[in-house]
């Protein structure tokens, strides 16, 4: 008499051919596993922590939807009298932190390590002055913007162009 509790691995088709069960049986409950793992990952269930995940990752990666994965340059600033190559300037950078999800801190310094010339002379001088002056450090990307704004575009910008409409 065959021992139905071997635990060879093939015990489980044996006893499913014993039974009248087919190979197929076996192919429909691993799709069944894959699309119950599939579902549980989309819904933030899924049970690894790593890059890879089952046998089946790649089928539904979500990084394919994300742009994290993309080298981007961050574009150099050189704190131009000319508003206008600043404003372009900021809304691309506004473009590459909608597509990467950086904290705050590493936004700032991404920033400024690709500011030249008159920016870089700007932003060590404000730096100096808010440590002399005993204020915070600037530690966010709004707070940065604000700043760079009223450095280098003009108060009379705005009214020039609503004039211009």
């Amino acid at each position: 008499m065959q021992n139905d509790r071997c635990d060879d691995g093939n015990s489980s088709r044996r006893n499913r051919r014993n039974h009248g069960e087919s190979e197929n049986d076996d192919s429909v409950r691993e799709n069944r596993e894959e699309t119950k793992e599939e579902y549980d990952f989309m819904m933030g269930r899924n049970k690894c922590r790593g890059d890879r995940c089952g046998r089946n990752y790649r089928r539904f990666d979500h990084r394919d939807g994300s742009l994290n994965n993309i080298k981007m340059k961050i574009p150099s600033f050189q704190g131009t009298n000319d508003p206008e190559i600043y404003l372009e300037w900021e809304k691309k950078m506004v473009f590459i932190f909608d597509c990467h999800n950086y904290s705050d801190a590493k936004k700032v310094k991404l920033v400024v390590i690709e500011f030249t010339g008159y920016a870089m002379v700007w932003w060590d001088e404000l730096v100096l002055s808010r440590r002399r002056d005993r204020e915070r450090p600037v530690e966010t990307w709004r707070e940065m913007k604000a700043l760079m704004r009223k450095r280098f575009v003009p108060s009379h910008y705005y009214r020039d162009l609503y004039q211009k409409l």
